[in-house]
């Protein structure tokens, strides 16, 4: 179970503050899109989130973006707040992570995985070798794959509410 465990859990990506980041010594966070920074296939953040990347990016915290998706969702995305990306990543796959991780210039202990879901951001960042912070997702999903993916979620997140240790519930 140890590849579905992550190491943190936020209620969502803006409570990952810079004095959090630096407190457990992270100097890069790898940042999936869609239902963490933004509602699904959204071009927007929300003032909030946009306010968080901000105060992050200033506070010297190195951020790159890594999504499943292709490139025409999120080259105009990544363009918009001035990140690198990688995309298609093959997440669960640790491929794409390690892309990023290459990316961002920094040692493997100090590059924090975020993400929302635990098949493919969890699974893959716990397979790159990475520290992963699990966020709520923005919206719930309600049609096809992604649908049936959030229902068998379902119970890995009622463990993980149950049995992380508190000081690993940061913002829950």
């Amino acid at each position: 179970m140890a590849l579905f465990t992550p190491d943190y859990l936020f209620s969502g990506v803006t409570r990952i503050t810079p004095a959090f980041c630096r407190d457990h010594g992270y100097a890069g966070l790898i940042l999936d899109i869609d239902n963490t920074l933004t509602r699904h296939n959204a071009q927007e953040l929300s003032p909030e989130v946009a306010e968080w990347l901000k105060e992050i990016q200033q506070s010297g915290v190195r951020c790159i973006l890594l999504s499943n998706n292709h490139g025409p969702r999120v080259a105009p995305f990544a363009q918009k707040l001035g990140l690198d990306y990688v995309c298609r990543g093959k997440k669960p796959l640790p491929f794409g992570y390690r892309r990023a991780m290459e990316r961002l210039r920094l040692p493997q202990e100090r590059i924090l995985a975020v993400g929302d879901q635990f098949f493919t951001d969890v699974l893959g960042a716990k397979a790159a070798g990475l520290a992963m912070a699990l966020c709520r997702p923005i919206q719930p999903e309600t049609k096809g794959f992604l649908h049936v993916k959030r229902v068998l979620e379902r119970p890995l997140w009622a463990r993980m509410e149950t049995t992380q240790k508190p000081t690993k519930k940061e913002g829950l």
